[in-house]
């Protein structure tokens, strides 16, 4: 991680301890470091802000993120303690996924890092959960018969 974990919550929660030992030693001692920050923090406001449609777009964008934290999968009315664990673990990758998007909109960096763990964190989330291929059990069921 390039950017200092102590200059934004979200790097600072996916810091490793080391980054985090490391950031604490960099913090502003000085009043002029101090006021650097503050000139910096002026300037990405007023960066931020000098469109006008960043506030129709950051609204929706907060709300889009605050529906999809609210989705629940569609279970049977008796769900089996299987199918309650891959709905479990599919909500939560949903969420993880909606928080690295704002992570990265809120940071302004790609974070290649987070993203390349969250595909992995998918990929075995289907790996795990994907149906069999159709061909597979139709093979199987057709192989059961002979001796």
């Amino acid at each position: 991680m390039l950017q200092d974990p102590a200059t934004v919550p979200e790097w600072y929660a996916i810091a490793t301890p080391e980054q985090r030992r490391a950031s604490a030693r960099k913090t502003a001692r000085t009043v002029e470091e101090k006021l650097e920050l503050v000139a910096a923090a002026k300037l990405r406001c007023e960066t931020l802000y000098t469109d006008a449609d960043i506030f129709d777009v950051w609204a929706s964008f907060v709300a889009s993120g605050e529906r999809l934290s609210c989705f629940q999968p569609a279970l049977p009315p008796d769900p089996t303690p299987v199918e309650q664990q891959r709905a479990t673990q599919g909500v939560q990758l949903i969420r993880e996924g909606k928080d690295l998007i704002f992570y990265i909109t809120r940071a302004r960096v790609p974070m290649p890092k987070s993203t390349g763990e969250f595909i992995e964190r998918c990929a075995r989330f289907w790996k795990a959960w994907a149906p069999a291929p159709q061909h597979r059990a139709e093979t199987r069921h057709r192989g059961a018969g002979v001796s």
